[in-house]
Order: structure tokens, then sequence, then C-alpha cells
């Protein structure tokens, strides 16, 4: 979970710098998420170079973080 997405885009990196190649980002979120923050997720994933991106939708005492 990350404040904004400019966080989100620095732990991507940070994740990627130190376990090296990540071509799959996982973005699980909650059924009440707003949708330009699921984007947001998804899109921080392309910019770091991800190319699989999977969409979970959660019930918010399921998300796993």
């Amino acid at each position: 979970e990350c404040p904004d997405v400019k966080a989100l885009r620095t732990q991507l990196r940070l994740m990627k710098d130190d376990i090296g190649e990540v071509n799959k980002v996982v973005v699980e979120a909650n059924e009440e998420s707003l949708h330009a923050q699921v984007l947001a997720a998804i899109d921080a994933g392309m910019v770091i170079g991800v190319d699989q991106v999977q969409l979970m939708t959660v019930a918010e005492d399921n998300i796993n973080y």
C-alpha cells in the first residue's frame, strides 16, 4: 500500500532494483477502490517496464499486504 502514485512508482523501482527483472505485477484492489487509483497502480507497473499486470478485486479483509 502506498499513499500516492509517486510513492508507488518509487517502491516498485526499488523492488525491481532489489530482485532484478520484474515482468508481472499483481494489483489487489478493494472492491470500493476508486477507478483512478487502480489505473494509477497499473500505470506504475507499466512505467517500470512490467509487461504483465494482473488485477484482483478483493474484499477489504483479504488484501495481502
